[in-house]
């Protein structure tokens, strides 16, 4: 899934190449902002990305995805991230309509302290193999 989401972004950055109508001999910059979520992850893919295509630079600031949105609505950067997809509203007013797609999926995972949560867990699961046999 990881090389796949890393071959995805490539691609990506590849069609903004393309399409901004840049020459194959002139440098090219890209500029993102969005989510702070896959910033650490944008950044490995972009000094990959780097070390194979030096011709372009590619920046990203985590922002945040409001703060993203906004940014490509009033056309500041060619691409940013956000957790979730514009809505049809949204999309009406951008001056280019948006390409959605994947890059990550991440999870927020709540954490607690249970005193003796471990021991009863234990507890439990000696219960239950006790019951099974």
């Amino acid at each position: 899934m990881w090389i796949q989401n890393r071959i995805c972004f490539a691609a990506f950055l590849m069609a903004v190449y393309i399409f901004t109508g840049c020459s194959a001999s002139a440098p090219a910059a890209l500029k993102g902002a969005g989510a702070t979520a896959p910033y650490l992850v944008y950044t490995k893919w972009v000094e990959a990305y780097r070390s194979v295509e030096s011709r372009v630079n590619v920046q990203y600031e985590p922002t945040g995805s409001g703060a993203g949105i906004q940014a490509l609505k009033a056309q500041t950067v060619d691409f940013a991230a956000s957790d979730i997809p514009l809505t049809d509203e949204e999309m009406s007013m951008m001056a280019v309509k948006p390409l959605h797609f994947p890059t990550l999926v991440g999870a927020i995972v709540p954490v607690y302290n249970v005193p003796k949560a471990a021991e009863n867990v234990t507890n439990d699961n000696r219960e239950m193999r006790r019951r099974e046999r």
